[in-house]
């Protein structure tokens, strides 16, 4: 079972934070999360069970050495949701959103990250929002479920009239989103996000195959090869990596095809 359908994030009360819990049973924050825990003095509570019934459930910390799974959190007896664990697609959000705060807090020149922050004129809310130090602003929408094209293009154009740079990481068991590709701007790119694996997925567009000019004009040449963006019709290509192989930037996360 991994960490969509496990209960890996909890909310710290007295920070009112996302706590994600370590993947290594033996990482000393374990006991950390412990003492604030069912066991401790209860401030690490359900982040689901708060946000989504304004109930606060204190958490039990499993976390077993040399265990079967992976450390996580659950809910102490007779506290669970009426339909006895949460829905895995909030908990893949909620997971999703914890992880990429933290690694967004470790990019250079990054100066302030939260979740949940509204656009100034409060038409749009940012899963992960990110300052940097020059005063620039990127946000990080998390996409579970599938959006209509007329959707993600006021979503979209929401942030442009901000001024905030928008880099969407989707869900990767639902279609790709191909109207990101017509918007011309190289930033916007088909990414899908995998927690359990935390690993980040770009899909890149296959080489053409069809009946080339002759002569071949520059853009026939680039498309012979994987090329970025994709045509709106390619066939596409995953290339997956590590969350931790990726950085952020002012304008989004930087990305070359490998030849």
């Amino acid at each position: 079972m991994g960490s969509s359908e496990q209960l890996v994030v909890a909310l710290d009360l007295t920070c009112r934070q996302y706590v994600c819990m370590p993947t290594d049973p033996a990482d000393p924050r374990v006991q950390e999360l412990r003492a604030k825990s069912f066991s401790g003095d209860r401030t690490l509570v359900c982040a689901l069970c708060y946000a989504e019934r304004d109930r606060r459930v204190s958490v039990v910390v499993k976390a077993r050495v040399a265990g079967q799974r992976r450390p996580h959190f659950a809910h102490p007896s007779g506290c669970a949701p009426p339909e006895g664990r949460h829905n895995p697609e909030t908990m893949w959000h909620l997971t999703s959103k914890s992880m990429l705060a933290a690694w967004a807090r470790r990019q250079p020149g990054v100066v302030d990250v939260r979740n949940e922050v509204w656009l100034p004129n409060h038409e749009r809310r940012a899963d992960v929002h990110m300052v940097f130090a020059d005063g620039h602003k990127v946000a990080i929408e998390i996409q579970g479920y599938p959006l209509s094209d007329a959707e993600w293009v006021n979503r979209h154009r929401d942030y442009q009239h901000n001024g905030v740079v928008d880099v969407w990481l989707w869900r990767p068991d639902i279609r790709p989103h191909r109207i990101v590709l017509s918007d011309g701007d190289p930033r916007q790119q088909l990414w899908t996000f995998d927690p359990d694996q935390q690993s980040v997925t770009l899909f890149v567009g296959a080489p053409h195959r069809t009946l080339w000019p002759d002569p071949a004009t520059q853009d026939d040449i680039v498309h012979r090869v994987r090329h970025l963006p994709p045509c709106m019709h390619d066939e596409l290509i995953p290339l997956r990596c590590s969350l931790d192989e990726l950085t952020l930037t002012s304008q989004g996360i930087p990305w070359s095809v490998p030849g």
